[in-house]
């Protein structure tokens, strides 16, 4: 008969809270906010935390490897926006969001949180297709379990879930650490330009078997409205199932000027 877990007073926070459980079925001396907690500090940790609060435990990603895919995007956004300054000040090029091809609140589903269902789109793209269920891309997630709803809920469940220290590792994450930097001695020339919308649909949709601009081929000077296409009613010819012989968008050599 297993004993009764109760909370204890954690390694990490001092607080008296249950305490997380080790992939081996050990319980760890850090509570389960805490346990994971160099991810949880991280910038990638901190996002994916508010990310996932529209999800379930049954609607998140599939494991650790779905979670670098995840990271992967992620940096595809952070690369893609690129900076300008702004009377000194750093202000972003373009507004880019992590959207949910598969809406993450349905008509009693969820769509899952997984590498697959996601696609790097302009923030007005992704409000334009807010919650649009016209196609099911084969990520929903049909259940009636509530939400986190918020970011202390999913970094509990999580930490108990995944090997959170591992990616920490794998994916060099370091703790986040805001800086308000003015940047009025810094060269523009030297800033990141970022992606064009037209660059960077096109680069999503190369992610995906059959993903082609061709659908909207007489539209795609409107980016917004080409990505909010391609979330609501599919990738374009193909099966929409990730290409694994996709290697990311290529840098720029000497050679391409």
């Amino acid at each position: 008969m297993s004993r009764k877990v109760t909370p204890r007073k954690c390694s990490e926070c001092g607080k008296r809270r249950m305490p997380a459980k080790r992939s081996n079925g050990r319980l760890s001396t850090k509570c389960k906010d805490c346990f994971g907690g160099q991810f949880w500090q991280s910038e990638f940790g901190r996002w994916f935390a508010e990310a996932a609060k529209r999800q379930s435990p049954v609607s998140m990603p599939i494991d650790e490897n779905d979670i670098k895919g995840i990271h992967g995007l992620w940096k595809e956004r952070k690369k893609g926006t690129g900076f300008k300054r702004v009377r000194g000040q750093l202000k972003p090029i373009y507004d880019y969001h992590i959207s949910h091809r598969d809406p993450a609140k349905g008509d009693g589903f969820q769509g899952r949180f997984t590498t697959a269902n996601l696609m790097v789109a302009t923030a007005k793209a992704n409000k334009m297709a807010y919650n649009k269920e016209s196609i099911d891309h084969g990520f929903r997630v049909y259940t009636n379990k509530r939400p986190f709803e918020t970011a202390a809920k999913v970094r509990e469940w999580s930490s108990g879930q995944y090997d959170l220290t591992g990616l920490v590792g794998e994916l060099e994450l370091k703790k986040y650490v805001f800086k308000k930097n003015s940047i009025v001695d810094i060269n523009s020339d030297f800033l990141p330009q970022g992606k064009p919308p037209q660059t960077m649909l096109e680069h999503q949709l190369n992610r995906f078997k059959g993903g082609s601009t061709e659908p909207w081929r007489h539209t795609v000077s409107n980016a917004n409205e080409s990505f909010s296409s391609a979330l609501v009613y599919g990738i374009g010819l193909g099966s929409g199932e990730l290409d694994e012989s996709y290697e990311g968008p290529q840098e720029l050599s000497v050679d391409d000027f």
